[in-house]
């Protein structure tokens, strides 16, 4: 789900996406409005342009007019061959997630490839720490990449994290959450903020932290300013005291099947 800047909320669900206006009807996008079938990944404004990743493409809305309603269309600018699975906005353009890796659209429509890879990357997620660096999901583990001197670089995996994941966040300077499909919880925490993410420290939380045994995907969300750990068994939440998870009692912001991100 994302809020819009009309105070719009955009409801994505394996039909079709929906807007809704409080105090008003809600507005459906299906395939009589240009959207496509399949599962929506994301949902963003670039440059004031409301866009979607759906179907391994990236679409536009395109306002109503006098004549015609609003409706989504494909953006023709991205290579059919790249299966978009995640995209984020960036002062810099628009970066996409798809096959074979991670790909930089500039706002006067040059293309470059920032992470090679012989598999599908996805989930683009910025660090709250530095908003020009971006965490992205390799098929078994994550890595990083870093906007400096105008330029895109790959820094690399982050070695001792392994998994799918769904989901995975920086919750404060320094420290990052990785949950995978499976049902493990990375912890991992730079020393400093020279430490490079590839040096930082890895910890495996398991049950002996008090999480449930792997059964199925963690989902993790940030809640207020804390981070929470959806699990087949129920929410849970780190306690900084104790260094363990705890049953999460507060509102219940996500589920197994889908969750609510900030976004800009």
């Amino acid at each position: 789900m994302h809020e819009d800047q009309e105070n719009g909320l955009w409801v994505s669900t394996f039909d079709g996406i929906t807007r809704v206006e409080l105090g008003a009807p809600f507005t459906v996008f299906d395939s009589r409005t240009g959207f496509p079938d399949g599962i929506t990944f994301d949902l963003f404004r670039h440059l004031g342009q409301f866009n979607v990743t759906c179907d391994g493409r990236l679409h536009r809305l395109i306002p109503a007019t006098a004549e015609k309603g609003a409706y989504f269309q494909d953006d023709e600018r991205v290579p059919q061959d790249i299966r978009v699975q995640g995209a984020i906005s960036h002062p810099s353009g628009l970066l996409l997630a798809g096959h074979r890796g991670v790909y930089w659209l500039t706002d006067d429509d040059r293309w470059t490839q920032i992470v090679e890879a012989d598999e599908v990357i996805s989930h683009l997620v910025p660090s709250v720490e530095n908003p020009d660096r971006i965490f992205y999901n390799r098929e078994f583990g994550p890595g990083t990449m870093i906007f400096t001197n105008g330029q895109w670089v790959d820094e690399g995996s982050i070695p001792g994290v392994e998994g799918e994941s769904y989901t995975f966040l920086e919750d404060r300077p320094g420290r990052f959450w990785y949950g995978t499909v499976t049902g493990e919880v990375f912890l991992v925490q730079r020393a400093s903020a020279a430490t490079p993410w590839q040096a930082a420290a890895v910890r495996l939380i398991t049950t002996a932290e008090g999480l449930p045994p792997p059964t199925g995907p963690i989902l993790i969300s940030m809640l207020g300013s804390t981070p929470q750990f959806s699990t087949p068994n129920g929410k849970f939440r780190w306690d900084e005291t104790s260094e363990k998870m705890v049953p999460d009692e507060r509102l219940e912001l996500s589920d197994l099947d889908s969750f609510i991100a900030d976004s800009p």
